[in-house]
């Protein structure tokens, strides 16, 4: 086999493990976000207020647990909802460092009509990386 056959298979797998990386420490985030009430800290039932944010229903979601992790896969994704089997998550495609220092309102708030809750990325939640999507 000439050189570059054995470059392109070299390539190949560092490819492949280049995706198996990656796909392995997405599970690992969602894990360690969303595994526990109150215990992980994207479950730390308050979620921050900001009115730039644009909440999106997931209707097709049905547990609170699943809600967070839905919001670990969306990468515009800061906090999350859920209330009546109903999952909401607070997306914003141009992030803002206000959404991190504005004010939280936790579940036992007469402000938050929802059952669990969680921020994702901001430091004393998840603190995942945000992406732009533009």
């Amino acid at each position: 086999m000439n050189y570059q056959g054995l470059n392109l298979i070299f390539l190949l797998c560092l490819i492949a493990f280049s995706i198996y990386g990656d796909a392995y420490n997405f599970e690992e985030d969602i894990v360690k976000c969303c595994e526990s009430p109150g215990e992980s800290p994207g479950w730390t039932n308050s979620i921050y207020q900001f009115p730039s944010v644009n909440t999106i229903s997931q209707n097709e979601i049905s547990t609170d647990s699943d809600c967070c992790a839905a919001c670990v896969k969306n990468p515009t994704c800061n906090g999350w909802a859920f209330s009546q089997n109903e999952c909401y998550l607070d997306v914003d495609k141009s992030p803002s460092p206000e959404i991190c220092n504005s004010s939280t309102v936790d579940e036992s708030s007469s402000q938050a009509p929802y059952e669990a809750s969680g921020t994702i990325r901001c430091n004393e939640g998840c603190n995942l990386r945000r992406q732009n999507l533009w």
